[in-house]
């Protein structure tokens, strides 16, 4: 009779002999891997005996397997419960195993670290003093799968102690591990070889790499020595061996003899089939195993190649549930990665991403690996190189995993979780996100392992005595891995400091201290490279008395005495006596020490980049910083290959790096039409094309964009240089050829960033806003349309229509995008636009689709919303295709407004509309800066013009009419009436572009937001006359606000509803106030006037005020506000009465919560409640920003202080004037805002001095829907 072929049989005394040839069939078929036909035993031929102790271990080695956890976790879970409800001995060997087993199912399936620890210090105890002879088949398999536990719990945390490697007890020598040698040498000996093979396939993997192959050919030679099994048994444990004998020799890197074994393999597997007729030999484990062991090689091949094969692979795998099907699909995502970023293909990408989708299902539902769900999905976020828009979605996935697996305690795990969201927030520049996750990983870093790898539990080839040198190997040696832990994991110290440069220097000064004084000991550094290294300046410094000195030395210390000359701390050493110190670090970091020699290899690369980076900070020469830099690219490719790997290719970086230094040395050279920036700035152009081309090839997204933008700005330094030239002949051909190299080089980096600035957040209330900004400043986006308009400006320009056009359109990229995007999340589509979607079949259907992945973001468990969000953002390009459906992506995407929405504009207004905008071209070159103004109308091409009135001469304006300390207080101003005089070059253009009576919209740029551009006086009639007299005139932060004002406006139409006016007096009651009184009278009148609804004193709180105004559709308030400089979102409007409390303070940051009602108007008259920061060029924040997100289509209120009466003044004229539009229209229409503001000013100007009616400004879309008199 054939032998068993379980390896717990003494349990099968339990078991009738029916039972025993089924169990021994599941066995076989799941050894085979043909899990279905084992699970069919369990379920109907055995299923009685179902939590018998051998059946229940078996089944557990099912489970396991295919890497079940969850299955596994419940089958022993239901068995040891069963067992303790029945009070049978839970002591007893196979419920230990169980319980161990379980255990290790937890660490995966539940993330919980406790109950393996426990159990680790069980079996140590149970087994201590147990001599490998005396080994029950039970406690070789208790032990195979503690070895099992005791490597993964050293993956995940440090809680594993030092005896736990010594189980099973060694025969002699102490060594880690030692014990599973012995136990299988004593195994062989008894006859029990399916016991000793199935321990050998754990204790090869703790064997250390060169001993494999020994080792394996010895359990080979038992094998043909063991005359009892049958010539198929025979057969297929010598395929298995022959795999593992294949393995261990490419893991010596010995190719050949590898392959050799691989081909033993495969024949011994096809005579195995012949013998037992097996038909299907494609799913069997070995022939898997083997098929996926050659797809690492063909990794580094063909990727195309790579990509077909994994796939093909991991289709067979998913069908049978392999053990390695996870492993596959990393595969199978890695080809795709590589194979998207060679052919610059969307359709790898998203392949790249379905099949991480579908990798992280079977880990969730079929294995149930939590464990490894987490550590795999952060894989997947730092394989892709992730844009802004994807980190945000995957710092979305961390999240609501977190929250759905509370008890997640693995400490590694979590470490390295946090590391990466700390990353990825200072990605987002969000210090204060970063600043958590950083206390998070101190926290759990104290509880991660010290070592990651394939050598993390393995045991080491030799022992040391505390003389001789541990790291031995050949520095010239090309074997891309170490075979030693400490050699393996040299950068463990590194990983945390990754991308922060001053904490790089600190740890190198601590390291390159510790180094000199333990290798001074040992005798491995030399007398006279200490003498160099650290500029002593002989022998005799080098002494007792010097070594004290290096110990007591800080960080800093140490780096000025290295890096900094020592008649000038602050400066440099020179290039000269920088190469003779590296030369003596590198001789001395190469020799053989007791220190891991990747780790002085690492520190090697590191000191060079603390040396490139310290000259590119300093005044050093540009030809010794570019030395400096080649230095580091002949630095990076003499390292180990393993150290090149940790490293990273950083050679991308390093030509940017080059092409910065360029670009600083010709912004900065006193003659920028030399030769030699001519020079400079060829050489940036060849190192900004090297840089983004390597850049590509990786796939690093954030700096191809970056790179891309740093190109443009070396295209416009070299037109601007070219035309400067004495006698340049440069061709219009010429010209126009390097300009539009520059403007594609933007218009990608700009795609990258503005995709970044609208999804760094799916919020639309304050926090998108302030993330939209921050990721804005932080990645450099804002620069994109200053280099294309520095562009597009260079050389003469007056007749290329084309170059405005384009001018303008970079215009108003620039222009409050990140309160556009916020808006445009929000913003609901007209039902008019919606009637023209529906008419069409093709684009109702993409716009139904879109709403309906929106709910399912909304409505799906949170971890899938990282997919569906991806899913979207698909669809959201293929509603692009369509230009009916692109106004409404234009919309929620707040893209920027175009020629064709002005045309949409000007139809809705129904009258000419102007849009006037204001732009500084930065000054890259002293004299080729400058003030422009740009006027667009529909049908016709923009025009642009250079103003003579400059920057400082506007600055010079505010300070003395506005910030000037001697300022008197505002109604002591009233008699200046020359307030404009110095402004006229700001709008004289517009005499020649506008016609009277065209609607004028003003946007402004950076410090013009100050400046009451409508009131500055014209020549009209040959009488000088505020401009507002010629043409009405509407302010607007960006156009792109424009559009989002114009659709609340139009949807206020739709839905026709009472205006229910509110009138707010918000000054304190004072009888004896006039301020008070002017206000209170105002409001009276207002409120008979519009029979509005009046808040007076007690009444005039802020809730109240909350409370009502998202009632009503046009608000009037009369109040003081308060405008702080630090802080914008800290502008408020006072509602505090008589107690003065902060609780009546509501401030900008609470208005963007605010939701008033879509189309209202709001009347802020209060001083400065128009007051905006404007900052990253035109990003605006305020009370009016405030209030038009929150809602409002128009809003009017005050650059500066207004004094109470004026203010009531200007109240009485505007409503006046709203009433006889309002009344000419009995059954509803729309009112022109902007003409009864003009009407309105004319009135209060021939009463109020200038500097008190020309702070009044109107903002958004100025038609106001009024309902008939019967609503």
């Amino acid at each position: 009779m054939e032998p068993y072929r379980g390896v717990n049989t003494s349990l099968y005394h339990s078991l009738d002999p029916e039972s025993i040839e089924h169990l021994e069939r599941a066995v076989t078929f799941t050894e085979q891997g043909t899990y279905e036909k084992a699970q069919a035993i369990f379920d109907k031929d055995i299923a009685s005996q179902m939590l018998n102790s051998a059946v229940v271990l078996a089944r557990a080695e099912l489970a396991l397997k295919q890497l079940k956890y969850g299955v596994l976790y419940r089958t022993l879970d239901e068995a040891l419960t069963t067992a303790r409800a029945s009070d049978l001995d839970l002591d007893a060997a196979e419920y230990r195993l169980m319980r161990l087993l379980r255990a290790f199912a937890a660490l995966s399936h539940k993330a919980d670290i406790n109950p393996v620890v426990e159990e680790i210090g069980r079996a140590r105890v149970w087994l201590q003093g147990v001599p490998v002879s005396a080994y029950t088949d039970i406690q070789v398999n208790f032990v195979r799968k503690y070895v099992l536990l005791v490597l993964f719990t050293s993956m995940s945390s440090n809680y594993v102690p030092d005896d736990a490697y010594f189980v099973p007890e060694p025969s002699h020598d102490r060594i880690r591990w030692q014990g599973l040698t012995d136990l299988r040498v004593s195994l062989l000996g008894r006859g029990m070889f399916n016991e000793a093979l199935a321990l050998f396939k754990v204790e090869r993997t703790r064997l250390p790499v060169p001993e494999r192959v020994d080792a394996t050919l010895s359990v080979q030679a038992h094998l043909k020595r063991h005359a009892s099994l049958t010539e198929e048994r025979s057969a297929w444990l010598g395929v298995e061996l022959h795999i593992y004998l294949a393995q261990s020799y490419h893991e010596r890197h010995e190719a050949e003899e590898g392959s050799l074994e691989f081909r033993k393999a495969a024949e011994l597997l096809d005579h195995w089939c012949a013998l037992s007729n097996y038909k299907n030999p494609e799913t069997l484990t070995p022939h898997l195993d083997m098929k996926l062991f050659q797809l690492n090689s063909l990794s580094v091949g063909d990727p195309v190649v790579y990509f077909n094969e994994s796939m093909k692979l991991l289709e067979i795998m998913k069908t049978c549930h392999h053990t390695s099907t996870t492993v596959c699909y990393l595969h199978a995502a890695d080809a795709a990665y590589s194979l998207g970023v060679r052919e610059a293909s969307h359709s790898y990408r998203a392949h790249f991403f379905r099949l991480h989708q579908e990798r992280e299902v079977y880990q969730d539902r079929v294995q149930e690996n939590i464990r490894s769900l987490l550590s795999d999905q952060l894989l997947l976020f730092i394989d892709a190189r992730m844009n802004v828009t994807d980190l945000i979605k995957a710092l979305e996935w961390m999240n609501h995993f977190m929250e759905k697996y509370k008890d997640f305690n693995l400490p590694g795990e979590l470490t390295n979780m946090h590391h990466w969201r700390e990353t990825a927030w200072t990605r987002l520049n969000n210090t204060e996100k970063k600043a958590q996750e950083l206390a998070e990983v101190e926290k759990f870093s104290l509880s991660a392992p010290t070592h990651h790898g394939r050598l993390v539990g393995v045991r080491q080839q030799t022992t040391t005595t505390s003389n001789s040198p541990l790291h031995t190997a050949d520095p010239n040696s090309e074997s891309p891995f170490p075979w030693d832990i400490d050699e393996d994991n040299f950068h463990m110290e590194w990983t945390r400091i990754a991308g922060d440069f001053d904490a790089i220097r600190l740890k190198a000064m601590q390291m390159t201290l510790q180094l000199v004084l333990n290798d001074l000991e040992y005798e491995v550094i030399q007398m006279d490279e200490v003498i160099i290294i650290f500029g002593l300046h002989d022998q005799s410094e080098a002494g007792g008395e010097f070594i004290e000195e290096l110990k007591s030395l800080s960080p800093e210390s140490l780096f000025a005495r290295i890096f900094r000359q020592e008649i000038d701390p602050a400066a440099p050493v020179r290039v000269s006596v920088w190469g003779n110190r590296f030369s003596c670090l590198k001789t001395w970091l190469s020799r053989p020490s007791k220190s891991a020699r990747n780790s002085r290899q690492y520190l090697l690369m590191a000191l060079q980049e603390v040396r490139a980076r310290d000259v590119a900070h300093s005044q050093t020469p540009l030809d010794e910083q570019v030395l400096e830099i080649e230095r580091c690219f002949s630095t990076f490719e003499s390292l180990p290959p393993r150290v090149k790997e940790i490293v990273g290719d950083k050679t991308p970086t390093w030509h940017g790096n080059l092409a910065r230094q360029y670009i600083t040395f010709t912004t900065s050279a006193s003659e920028f039409d030399s030769v030699e920036v001519g020079v400079a700035l060829e050489r940036a152009e060849e190192q900004c094309h090297k840089s983004v081309m390597l850049h590509q090839e990786k796939g690093d997204v954030v700096d191809v964009a970056f790179m891309q933008l740093t190109s443009a700005e070396v295209c416009a330094l070299r037109i601007i240089w070219l035309l400067r030239q004495p006698g340049s002949v440069l061709s219009a051909a010429e010209l126009s050829k390097l300009r539009e190299s520059g403007l594609q080089d933007l218009e990608k980096a700009d795609l990258y960033y503005s995709s970044s600035q609208q999804e760094s957040t799916w919020s639309n209330d304050l926090e998108g806003l302030d993330a939209r900004d921050r990721i804005s400043h932080f990645e450099g986006g804002w620069r994109v349309p200053l280099v294309a308009l520095t562009l597009l400006y260079a050389g003469d320009i007056e007749e290329d229509e084309g170059r405005v056009v384009q001018m303008w359109k970079w215009v108003q990229r620039s222009k409050a995008r990140s309160l556009a995007m916020t808006m445009g999340i929000a913003g609901i589509a007209p039902s008019a636009l919606l009637k023209e979607i529906s008419a069409s079949e093709k684009c109702c259907a993409l716009y139904d689709k879109m709403i309906s992945l929106q709910e399912k973001v909304q409505t799906a468990e949170p971890q899938q919303r990282f997919w569906l969000r991806r899913e979207l953002d698909l669809h959201i390009v293929e509603m692009r295709k369509e230009e009916l459906l692109r106004e409404v992506c234009d919309l929620r995407d707040g893209k920027p407004l175009t020629l064709s929405d002005l045309d949409r504009i000007t139809a809705v207004a129904n009258t000419s509309v102007v849009l006037v905008d204001w732009f500084y071209v930065e000054d890259v070159i002293p004299g080729d800066g400058g003030l422009l103004l740009f006027t667009a109308r529909s049908g016709c091409t923009p025009t642009v013009t250079k103003l003579k009135t400059t920057s400082s001469a506007v600055e010079k304006w505010i300070y003395r009419n506005l910030d000037s300390p001697y300022v008197r207080r505002v109604e002591d101003q009233g008699k200046s009436e020359k307030l404009t005089d110095d402004l006229l070059g700001l709008v004289e253009p517009l005499l020649v572009h506008t016609q009277p009576g065209e609607m004028l919209v003003f946007c402004p740029t950076q410090n013009l937001h100050r400046v009451p551009l409508h009131a500055i006086d014209i020549e009209i009639s040959d009488d000088l006359q505020p401009l507002i007299y010629r043409n009405p005139i509407v302010y607007s932060h960006s156009h792109s606000l424009l559009r989002a004002c114009l659709w609340n406006s139009q949807l206020s139409a739709e839905s026709p509803s009472p205006l229910n006016p509110l009138a707010v007096n918000g000054i304190p009651p004072n009888l004896k106030d006039q301020v008070y009184t002017d206000a209170h009278e105002s409001i009276e009148n207002l409120a008979r006037l519009l029979g509005a609804q009046a808040l007076h004193d007690a009444h005039a709180t802020k809730p109240m005020f909350v409370e009502s105004a998202p009632t009503s559709r046009l608000v009037h308030v009369h109040s003081h506000v308060h405008w702080d400089e630090a802080d914008a979102l800290m502008h408020y409007i006072d509602f505090s009465n008589s107690d003065r409390t902060d609780a009546g303070k509501l401030t900008a940051r609470e208005v963007f919560s605010l939701s008033l009602t879509k189309g209202s108007h709001v009347s802020l008259i209060a001083c400065s409640g128009g007051r905006t920061r404007v900052n990253n060029r035109d990003a605006v924040m305020g009370l009016v920003p405030a209030l038009l997100h929150s809602g409002a289509s128009s809003t009017i209120s005050t650059l500066w202080k207004i004094p109470g009466t004026a203010g009531a003044r200007f109240t009485e004229a505007f409503y006046r004037h709203f009433l006889q539009e309002r009344n000419a229209l009995p059954h509803g229409g729309f009112i022109n805002l902007a003409i009864v503001f003009q009407r309105a000013v004319r009135d209060v100007k021939q009463v109020d001095s200038m500097r008190h009616w020309s702070c009044l400004v109107i903002h958004g879309f100025w038609s106001f829907f009024v309902p008939g008199h019967d609503t």
